[in-house]
């Protein structure tokens, strides 16, 4: 599921290294609640970084404020995020296509939202 209109922000091999390194991955809450409710612990998160492929990007995600401007961070870049949307076999036996947007900085990796298309959130 390849978009060909845009490029990966970060490099998906980097990301995955950090994912692998106690301090190297950040789940924010929301997303941790939402991994939880698909089955996902944190080593089935790392795992899940671990198996994601190229072919699975799907965009780039702007942060954006109230109207429509692109907000930066403190060193003066935009907030930009990749999203990938594999499909997988969920702990809990379901087959869903999910959305993870992610980011790197420096030597950090983030995962913001672990969402699936085919399951409510709770």
């Amino acid at each position: 599921m390849v978009n060909t209109t845009s490029k990966p922000r970060y490099d998906l091999r980097s990301m995955q290294r950090a994912a692998k390194e106690a301090r190297g991955l950040t789940i924010t809450p929301r997303a941790r609640q939402d991994a939880e409710n698909l089955g996902y612990d944190l080593p089935g998160i790392r795992s899940l970084v671990a198996r994601l492929e190229p072919s699975d990007f799907d965009h780039v995600w702007i942060l954006k404020d109230d109207r429509g401007r692109v907000k930066l961070d403190i060193e003066g870049k935009e907030i930009a995020m990749d999203v990938y949307s594999p499909w997988i076999e969920a702990p809990n036996g379901d087959r869903c296509r999910i959305y993870l947007k992610m980011k790197l900085t420096h030597n950090t990796f983030a995962i913001t939202s672990i969402q699936s298309f085919h399951q409510k959130r709770k």
